[in-house]
């Protein structure tokens, strides 16, 4: 893996849920867990079509050095932007370099 690539500086983070005490309802709050350089690269139209066939949602595809821990239930953000995690490839299966598969979430501008 090339360290050039790896030019951004992104947060992973989990979800943590919880139980409001006043209206008992379930609730959600991310939790910066790490960050990471990593690569993040938009799919080809092509590519989207590939990856739908298989997993839905997934715009972009987010290339890092192999580490423990990162799964399907986390997600990145980088600057404002918010990637969640659709997929997580250990490539080659040789603990080198993750490829995740991720869903850019827009937010609604009001």
């Amino acid at each position: 893996m090339e360290a050039g690539r790896l030019r951004k500086l992104a947060t992973y983070q989990i979800p943590q849920r919880s139980r409001n005490p006043v209206t008992n309802e379930q609730q959600e709050t991310w939790i910066d867990m790490a960050e990471y350089r990593v690569s993040i690269e938009p799919l080809r139209a092509a590519e989207i079509l590939k990856a739908k066939s298989v997993q839905e949602n997934v715009t972009h595809r987010i290339n890092m050095r192999y580490t423990t821990g990162i799964t399907a239930d986390g997600r990145f953000t980088y600057d404002s932007r918010i990637f969640d995690i659709v997929g997580v490839i250990n490539i080659e299966e040789r603990n080198i370099e993750l490829q995740i598969l991720a869903n850019e979430i827009v937010k609604a501008v009001p």
